[in-house]
């Protein structure tokens, strides 16, 4: 391979990189201004890397394709000066949209000069370069390359050296390493190695222009470079009436609210540089005290501290400390202003106290019955109220026109509301706050008389909603709504889940290794055993399928939980497939001497739409119940029938044990065995009912039994003859 294509293929393959990494940052943030331009910055040395590859291995046949490519090379070499300059502006945060004309005229310049007949100078090496830019055009180029490089690299390293937080400066890093680096090696491959002779290494100095491109983009993207925090906070904080006080771990003041800078008598210029202890009485031993009070890992604090205004006037405040992240705020409120509040507060109280005592007097003879009533009525409403207020459940009450009437604080915090913006508003109105807009689209309506439903409001907020009219006597009152904060349990059961198959999969492995093994034995693949080996072996085979049963029933049921149970549908004759089922219970039919039949309608059913492996394993599961829990010399009977000209129900009745009728209720839930049946027969996981009644309720069916204990039961499912479409996972 030719040193040509050698510099084409590193051109290549630099201009591409450097391409797709202003695709990335421009689409992590295509709303951002810097975004924009650092993509704009990336295409140029995308046009310059591509012209200079096709420059070098295209441009030697003639003089016209040489002339195309290396102005094609310029026409990228001309915009990385001002997209590289743009770029630093914005991080320096001086923007100024009506300059950008000139920031870019040369740009423009230079490519109106590119295809001038001034342009090109006759070279010394018509065989390799037939011309070269003019001296004149080369020189002011050049200088004006310079020139943006310093502009832009001093704008950046001026921008760090005014940040004070070491967070920042750590950020700001990347994009200056990003621009240092393609200048510092370039500078080594194609300047000063070519000095000592050796100009092979001069194709490489692209490379570092994508390192420095990756560097740069992830300090943009990855870092967040340029979220600037005090614009936030700006606003926040503008409005707030209290004390209100941003610092970092280095006690460096940065945010104070509006009200705060009027407490204190400074202005925002002049808190800007100033630290914690320059505002406070105490100086640096208070503000080591609340440090000390964050660093013992406790989230917040309550205490009064003095600040120091500025004229030197000591103003006590009731401060909250919070730290968040890096971040230290201090809230808080005059302690005089609270002592004003609270004289001004008791008395109006007293002077209420007096008016009410008047007034007591003047009714006491004729309201005593009214009065002792109303004490009545309104220690009940006081005990109504502290219970609404304490209870542990978020509560919303709708008035008979639908519209919010109370709400306590736990759903306050639940539904991130708050009474003086909702209280008047009607259910369809509360649309605009989100969760209670996942939960009206969940809810539909509240006039429904009972509702009870499971609403995930966000990833770690799972509510059950309950709706309840509230009556007096017929007259519909208002509805109240529960909120029962479940997230905890949904969590728990999930790490359930996720453990039961970890370690059903942990286990399945080494189990199926030894069924494989003790077959090849029985089989005398590995030589003859004798009779009592034979037994022995047998009965550990069998127990060794009945626990790879349990952790394939484990799986089935986890699968189910986390909706990864998938069904294949196929068109499948239901008749057929219990014919296969019970053929497999033969042995064990006749070794317990049951009778068994099996009824099927004289008109041939037609094929349904099932996943024929799922419906196999319920009427399995039906089949093996029954023979398991009939006793010898039983019966059992097993039908198929039409219903209502649109259903199928199977059907499998048994004279075994019943099931208690006090324990009827937990059938088909998980891991639920009757007291009779574990006596029974002590082995069985209890989940074979569950996992039928997901199976057929999968393909649209429905699941039910009739049962007596000492008499028997009849189990059954009832599938559609069309099913519906079944989502995967369901």
């Amino acid at each position: 391979m030719t040193t040509l294509e050698i510099n084409f293929l590193i051109s290549l393959f630099g201009a591409i990189s450097i391409l797709l990494i202003g695709f990335y940052v421009l689409l992590k943030d295509y709303r951002s201004e810097l975004n924009k331009v650092f993509f704009l910055f990336a295409f140029s040395g995308f046009l310059w890397g591509i012209g200079s590859g096709l420059w070098n291995l295209f441009g030697i046949s003639t003089v016209h394709s040489w002339l195309y490519y290396f102005r094609f090379y310029w026409i990228g070499v001309a915009f990385l000066g001002p997209t590289f300059l743009h770029t630093c502006i914005l991080i320096y945060k001086k923007r100024r949209h009506t300059s950008l004309f000139l920031l870019y005229l040369p740009a423009f310049v230079t490519i109106i000069f590119i295809y001038s007949p001034f342009f090109l100078y006759q070279s010394p090496y018509p065989t390799v370069t037939p011309f070269i830019p003019h001296p004149l055009f080369k020189k002011g180029f050049t200088f004006c390359f310079l020139l943006y490089l310093f502009l832009g690299e001093a704008l950046i390293f001026k921008k760090y050296i005014s940040l004070k937080s070491k967070e920042e400066k750590e950020k700001i890093k990347y994009y200056i390493i990003g621009s240092l680096l393609p200048i510092v090696g370039a500078g080594i491959t194609n300047l000063l190695i070519p000095l000592t002779g050796l100009y092979s290494l001069s194709s490489y100095g692209f490379m570092f222009f994508v390192l420095g491109f990756l560097i740069a983009g992830y300090g943009i993207t990855q870092r967040k470079l340029f979220i600037d925090y005090r614009e936030v906070l700006d606003i926040v904080f503008k409005e707030l009436t209290e004390l209100v006080i941003v610092t970092d771990f280095e006690g460096v003041i940065l945010m104070v609210g509006d009200a705060t800078l009027r407490e204190l008598g400074y202005s925002s210029e002049e808190i800007k540089d100033k630290f914690l202890f320059d505002v406070l009485a105490e100086g640096r031993k208070s503000q080591k005290e609340i440090f000390d009070e964050l660093s013992k890992g406790r989230k917040f604090f309550d205490k009064e501290i003095e600040f120091l205004s500025k004229d030197k006037k000591r103003i006590p405040f009731l401060v909250r400390g919070f730290a968040q992240k890096n971040r230290i705020i201090l809230v808080g409120k005059d302690v005089e202003a609270i002592v004003k509040e609270s004289e001004q507060l008791e008395e109006k109280i007293r002077e209420r106290t007096e008016d009410l005592k008047r007034s007591q007097r003047a009714l006491m003879n004729i309201l005593e019955d009214v009065e002792e009533a109303r004490a009545k009525a309104i220690e009940e409403r006081n005990k109504t109220m502290a219970v609404i207020t304490n209870f542990a459940d978020g509560l919303l009450f709708f008035d008979k026109e639908e519209k919010l009437s109370l709400i306590n604080p736990v759903a306050e915090d639940l539904l991130e509301l708050r009474a003086t913006e909702v209280i008047g508003k009607s259910f369809g109105e509360l649309r605009e706050f989100p969760r209670m807009k996942t939960i009206i689209e969940s809810v539909k309506s509240i006039s429904k008389k009972v509702f009870r439903k499971e609403i995930k409001i966000c990833e770690n907020l799972v509510l059950e909603v309950t709706i309840t009219p509230v009556l007096r006597g017929k007259e519909r009152l208002g509805t109240l709504l529960v909120f029962h904060d479940i997230s905890r349990e949904k969590l728990v059961e999930k790490m359930k889940t996720e453990f039961v198959s970890l370690a059903a999969h942990q286990l399945r492995t080494p189990l199926s290794a030894i069924k494989w093994t003790l077959r090849m034995i029985l089989d005398g693949d590995l030589g003859k055993i004798s009779k009592e080996q034979r037994e022995f072996l047998e009965k550990t085979y069998q127990s060794n399928e009945r626990m790879i049963g349990l952790i394939n029933d484990l799986l089935n049921v986890t699968r189910i939980e986390e909706g990864r149970y998938l069904y294949k549908l196929s068109s499948v004759s239901i008749e057929s497939l219990v014919k296969e089922v019970i053929k497999n219970y033969d042995e064990q039919i006749k070794r317990k001497e049951i009778k068994l039949s099996f009824t099927v309608p004289k008109v041939k059913l037609p094929p349904l739409k099932l996943d024929k492996e799922k419906i196999k394993l319920a009427i399995s599961n039906f089949i093996d119940n029954a023979v398991r829990y009939t006793p010898s010399k039983g019966k059992i009977s097993i039908s198929l029938k039409k219903i209502n000209g649109k259903e199928i129900k199977f059907a499998v009745k048994d004279s075994g044990i019943g099931i208690p009728r006090d324990q009827q209720h937990r059938l088909f839930t998980k891991f639920f065995r009757a007291a009779n049946a574990i006596r029974t027969e002590t082995e069985g996981s209890g989940l074979g009912l569950f996992i039928t009644k997901n199976i057929v309720e999968a393909h649209g069916g429905r699941v039910g039994f009739e049962s007596e204990e000492g008499k028997g039961s009849t189990f059954y499912f009832i599938l559609p003859l069309k099913s519906k479409k079944i989502k995967n996972g369901r």
